[in-house]
């Protein structure tokens, strides 16, 4: 078999490393060389050309041989936790390659070659230093998941709307301010992930997105907007709503609509702009006297909440536990 030949070579260029492998009719189809100390990849890996997965992951490489995209069957290339800032250009030849994972790395920006792996399915870019997401990246039509957290990242282009088949993007801690409009034309998109950046609002035209299941905003100090249509349309499974981290104290409420919790002293609610300094029961304003729930602070008139709690036991809105001596 040329391919083990070939490997026998390989290994004792490896200086002691001993690779894991699987071989398949008679060709190597899987190689292995993780958390080691391995600093340069030989050439000769070059010669693999039937290759179809390999795991370069937790090593200290600082570069890949030139004459890698000679690898064109490879579907699945792991370079996580390296010392990588760049690729070679020959990584445009990959074009059979479906998931790519170059997290934990030095990058500062995404290698060119990427917008020419037109099967890409999954990119893993976390834990670098990008400042900027290059257009090009967005004609990788067939794009499912996108991790671009943990970076420095100020704006995604507008082109990003092109990915209609993503379903993951992951945009957590970076410093983004706003989100393009086009993010609504992601029609497949299922999960976004934007925690902790600085953003300001969010498109209100998401609504769009009918498939979306999980938004995480939570970390986004300044986010003020939030528009009560687009939240009923989502309906998300796993929706975050702790944009202003408004902790639940004394001289704070819930919003009747939303159940966002609201610091006292509002008139309409900072997320869905609902009134909200009204009875959570009758949804009217207060002439008498209000009582509040002491878990979730939902406020109601003292005539509507003691019957309520003498039948139930129960406040109406957390569904907590309550009695009504509890007001005497």
């Amino acid at each position: 078999m040329k391919d083990q030949s070939l490997l026998n070579d390989f290994v004792k260029e490896l200086n002691g490393i001993e690779p894991e492998y699987i071989f398949l009719d008679g060709f190597l189809s899987i190689l292995v060389i993780d958390e080691t100390e391995l600093v340069e990849l030989p050439d000769t890996i070059c010669e693999f050309v039937m290759l179809d997965t390999l795991f370069l992951n937790n090593n200290q490489l600082t570069k890949l041989p030139e004459s890698f995209g000679k690898l064109k069957n490879l579907k699945k290339l792991n370079l996580s936790n390296n010392e990588l800032n760049g690729l070679p250009d020959s990584v445009s030849d990959l074009i059979n390659l479906e998931e790519l994972y170059l997290d934990h790395n030095k990058f500062t920006e995404l290698p060119s070659g990427i917008k020419y792996q037109e099967k890409l399915k999954k990119l893993n870019v976390n834990n670098n230093s990008l400042s900027s997401v290059i257009p090009a990246i967005c004609q990788t039509s067939n794009l499912e998941e996108i991790d671009f957290s943990k970076n420095n990242i100020k704006k995604i282009p507008a082109e990003i709307g092109k990915l209609s088949n993503l379903k993951l993007l992951n945009l957590n801690n970076n410093q983004l301010d706003h989100l393009p409009n086009s993010i609504s034309d992601i029609i497949s998109l299922q999960t976004l992930l934007l925690r902790d950046n600085n953003l300001l609002r969010l498109p209100l035209n998401m609504d769009n997105l009918t498939k979306l299941r999980e938004l995480a905003c939570s970390g986004n100090e300044s986010l003020v907007e939030f528009n009560k249509h687009f939240k009923g349309k989502l309906q998300l499974s796993n929706f975050f709503q702790r944009y202003h981290m408004i902790k639940r104290s004394k001289g704070t409420h819930k919003c009747p609509e939303c159940d966002h919790v609201q610091p006292s002293g509002l008139i309409n609610c900072s997320i869905c702009n609902s009134i909200i300094d009204h009875c959570h029961l009758c949804k009217t304003g207060f002439i008498g006297e209000k009582l509040n729930c002491p878990y979730c602070s939902a406020i109601f008139h003292r005539e509507h909440l003691i019957p309520t709690l003498k039948t139930t036991g129960k406040c109406p809105s957390c569904q907590l536990e309550l009695n009504s001596f509890q007001f005497k």
